[in-house]
């Protein structure tokens, strides 16, 4: 990523906002980084971004001019997995749309600069076989499947956040768009606004300012968004045509990349703006999560449970091993769940990590999710990758000269991609 100043970039979203969480025009929400940076192939390939060409009834039945921004975040047996903003999926584009649209009604471009839709966009373009509901209480994201190997991409394993919103606040990170470039706020109901629209662009760094969760009645506790300043340090911002683009974290003691949500509106440079954060139903949707240590993010290790031995002791596995177990989050039990629940890990002070009957009112199962990827549990003891097995290790040692080190053994990243 290449930190140099930027012009000063506004993005909106393809909706004018919200009106009892509900919107009434979400185009706006479909945001290329205004003013932002032309990236760079290799980073196309890092940041997993890829565009979105949809229609939008009833006045652009076959394709909306401007693309939305997605995601890569997993490829398997030639099966790849798309992130997108939920309104770029509905036939009328709002996030509250009860319609989705037919698959085949979708392309996908993973190239620097698709362009816009004149009338149809680019050749080449991949067609989803699904589109893929997360569950749980509505929010502005979901998936597509699409029968395209992309594997080499989602093999650059990228951590997800699945921590609660409210810890992300004061991160820095880096936004992803295909969206316009020039400051035009009749985007927001002009789908023909399209100066720059189709060009892979970035912009660093914005600052999350809020986080939120699905609370008071009716909801569930799950992440529910993230808020952030609409001008990033760069004088950037999320316009028409970013929607569903990634927000990238570079997390401090963290090698890789985190994947903190994708962008749902754009609004100017005063007031805040939106992205939807993940909860634990797009974890489940995305087949669960594997869970690997830092210290090891570039080897072929999972987190697997043996459960075969009593206790059920927690140990590294290869990612070709049949052991190998997804993990998901739950924000408000703050349980670690083992393949959607059957057991969940458990580590006492002086004792290897295990899996163990779910309970949440257990103290030594109730883990918190730090920015810096570490995990803690009621001891105040972290999570340790050791050289096979699980343990509880001290969260900062001293390296030789006296300095404070936080262990790389102690940092690890959730990712879908096995």
């Amino acid at each position: 990523m290449r930190m140099v100043c930027f012009a000063i970039v506004l993005v909106a979203s393809a909706c004018g906002g919200y009106e009892n969480d509900a919107r009434t025009d979400t185009e706006t929400i479909n945001s290329a980084i205004y003013q932002g940076i032309n990236i760079s192939q290799s980073e196309l390939d890092n940041s997993g971004l890829v565009a979105l060409y949809h229609p939008r009834d009833p006045d652009f039945p076959n394709f909306w001019p401007r693309p939305c921004s997605a995601v890569i975040v997993k490829s398997t047996g030639g099966v790849s997995t798309i992130v997108t903003a939920r309104h770029c999926l509905t036939t009328n584009n709002e996030v509250t749309g009860d319609t989705l649209i037919d698959p085949s009604r979708l392309r996908l471009v993973r190239t620097l600069s698709p362009g816009v839709a004149n009338p149809n966009p680019p050749a080449g373009g991949i067609t989803p076989f699904a589109v893929v509901e997360k569950g749980g209480l509505r929010d502005d994201i979901a998936m597509v499947l699409a029968s395209v190997d992309w594997k080499p991409i989602a093999d650059k394993r990228i951590g997800m956040w699945v921590g609660d919103p409210h810890n992300l606040v004061g991160t820095q990170f880096t936004a992803y768009g295909y969206g316009i470039n020039s400051n035009d706020g009749s985007c927001t109901t002009n789908g023909n606004i399209t100066t720059g629209a189709g060009v892979a662009r970035s912009g660093s760094a914005f600052t999350v300012t809020q986080g939120q969760t699905w609370d008071g009645i009716g909801g569930d506790g799950q992440p529910h968004r993230y808020l952030h300043n609409a001008t990033s340090t760069g004088g950037q911002a999320v316009f028409c045509g970013d929607s569903g683009g990634p927000d990238e974290g570079f997390i401090s003691t963290t090698p890789g990349r985190t994947l903190l949500g994708v962008h749902e509106t754009g609004a100017g440079t005063v007031d805040d703006v939106e992205s939807t954060a993940f909860d634990l139903y797009l974890q489940y949707a995305v087949g669960g999560l594997y869970l690997t240590p830092n210290s090891q993010r570039t080897s072929d290790n999972l987190v697997g449970v043996n459960v075969n031995d009593d206790p059920r002791a927690l140990k590294m596995v290869a990612r070709t091993s049949n052991d190998k177990l997804t993990v998901t989050y739950d924000v408000p039990t703050k349980l670690l769940l083992i393949e959607g629940g059957w057991s969940c890990f458990s580590a006492a002070t002086g004792s290897a990590a295990l899996a163990a009957d779910c309970n949440y009112g257990d103290s030594n199962q109730v883990w918190t999710v730090h920015t810096n990827g570490q995990l803690t549990n009621g001891t105040g003891k972290c999570l340790t990758a050791g050289s096979s097995s699980l343990v509880l290790g001290p969260c900062i040692t001293r390296d030789f000269t006296g300095h404070i080190v936080i262990p790389a053994s102690t940092t690890w990243l959730f990712h879908p991609q096995p």
